[in-house]
């Protein structure tokens, strides 16, 4: 039971936390022992990454660092364990985190190097107070070409100046045909069934995370407020707005240290066009080896206070926002005859429904090719288990 427990934690924490795919911006840095993953002060937990980085050019997936000891440590003395959950991926539950409280993360590798972070503050995240859809590049009919997304937030603690943004977004799509019907042969049963769910493959939902470096700093400011940064700029012909997207907006309050860490690594990205691109020079973090200053860790380590908020939108709440149609241009209707099933099935078609006349005599079935029915197979592939925040 316990194994199962931690095993559903590990499940809602990764969720909600969103660890994403790090790849060190460091030239030519391979073996250096790669930290991605937080403390999490209102979820209890906390979520660690190990890894060791590859060399630029090679397209080897990263190394998990297996065996290590990781500890959290406050600044009080307080210490807690983590577990490896599976290879390289350490995780804690059911932790006495707080806020004011500076917490640092302790790792000692199986060849017994010691990694320590910097002590870091927990701070409070600020509340994200709403989510904007903005019309952007009206075209000569004046109709609108785009969509900017921007958050206000506001933070009432006026010692915070430094913020770090991300966000989720999940839009339902639709096949470009509808199959409500399949093709059954089991032993000696043979048979058109109805499907259950008439959507079963024709809705999908699909689920992308940012891959941009969002931060904010009020340092210039004279209030802790946010106002109209944008995070996501959607075109009205994506395939996001096929019908129904939705974003989950987050928000962390950051140290400056680490503010700038996050800046540099964006000004190093942006020169190659990508945050997952090999980066132009070296950026580590807050990480030190105790017994060689000249091992660098990839990563900055800091307890994270995530506020979230999302917003729902359909096409008929955007202007000038039609849904967008999916489909290839081969995609179009065939019909077979009552006998025909299992050879069409065979060539790679699914039964779309019954082909009466008009006396309601059945003829047949009209069928169209899986890639135009099934929206599993359409790229980028998502899955048809509808996510429990959409309409």
């Amino acid at each position: 039971m316990k194994k199962i427990s931690l095993l559903f934690s590990y499940i809602f924490i990764f969720l909600v936390s969103c660890i994403e795919p790090y790849i060190p911006p460091v030239v030519n840095a391979k073996g250096l022992l790669v930290v991605n993953g937080h403390a999490y002060v209102d979820f209890k937990t906390c979520d660690i990454l190990l890894s060791r980085s590859q060399a630029v050019n090679s397209k080897e997936p990263a190394q998990p660092e297996l065996a290590a000891k990781l500890t959290l440590e406050d600044n009080f003395n307080q210490s807690f364990s983590l577990n490896e959950i599976e290879d390289g991926h350490y995780f804690a539950s059911n932790l006495n985190l707080e806020y004011g409280k500076n917490y640092r993360l302790k790792i000692i590798t199986s060849d017994g190097k010691q990694y320590i972070s910097t002590f870091v503050e927990a701070l409070k995240a600020p509340v994200i107070e709403k989510i904007n859809f903005q019309p952007d590049r009206l075209n000569e009919q004046n109709k609108v070409q785009n969509w900017k997304i921007n958050i206000d937030a506001k933070d009432d603690n006026i010692t915070n100046k430094y913020y770090r943004i991300n966000y989720v977004e999940t839009w339902e799509y639709r096949a470009f045909f509808q199959s409500s019907m399949f093709y059954f042969n089991e032993g000696s049963v043979i048979d058109y069934k109805f499907r259950n769910n008439p959507n079963e493959i024709y809705k999908c939902w699909k689920s992308d995370s940012s891959n941009k470096i969002l931060t904010y700093s009020t340092e210039n400011l004279t209030q802790n407020f946010i106002s109209k940064f944008q995070i996501q700029d959607v075109e009205v012909s994506s395939k996001k707005f096929n019908n129904y997207y939705s974003i989950l907006a987050k928000i962390t309050a950051i140290t400056k240290d680490e503010y700038l860490y996050w800046e540099d690594l964006k000004k190093n990205s942006q020169s190659t066009g990508s945050i997952f691109d090999p980066q132009p020079s070296k950026i580590t973090g807050n990480f030190v080896n105790l017994n060689d200053k000249n091992d660098p860790v990839l990563g900055f380590f800091s307890p994270y206070s995530i506020s979230q908020k999302r917003e729902t939108k359909s096409n008929l709440d955007l202007k000038d926002t039609p849904p967008v149609r999916i489909f290839d241009s081969d995609c179009g209707e065939s019909t077979i005859e009552t006998d025909g099933g299992g050879q069409a099935t065979r060539d790679g078609f699914l039964i779309l429904r019954e082909n009466r006349d008009r006396t309601g005599f059945l003829q047949g079935y009209f069928v169209a090719t899986q890639s135009c029915a099934d929206c599993r197979l359409i790229a980028p592939k998502g899955t048809n288990t509808k996510p429990s925040f959409m309409p």
